[in-house]
């Protein structure tokens, strides 16, 4: 059995991006995924250092590089095309 060592706050953080990426960086479908509110979902994009932004005329997630919880999940994740800083 392996010990997960994250935090709750550093699991939900991967949770949300991870979600966000699988709905092709749609919010309002990741929330309801995650069953949760476009409200709250917007709130924990802005509260998690991400910014949604047309790239090449996809929309991309960028994490931006001064949070700790998003170097974080960069260095876990190995990132993903859809993820930049």
């Amino acid at each position: 059995m392996i010990l997960d060592t994250r935090t709750l706050v550093e699991i939900q953080h991967e949770a949300v991006i991870d979600r966000i990426i699988q709905c092709g960086v749609h919010i309002a479908r990741a929330a309801d995924s995650l069953g949760i509110s476009e409200t709250t979902m917007h709130g924990k994009v802005k509260s998690y250092g991400l910014r949604i932004k047309k790239i090449d005329g996809k929309k991309t997630i960028v994490l931006k590089s001064n949070s700790e919880l998003n170097i974080q999940y960069i260095k876990r994740s190995g990132m993903d095309k859809k993820v930049i800083i």
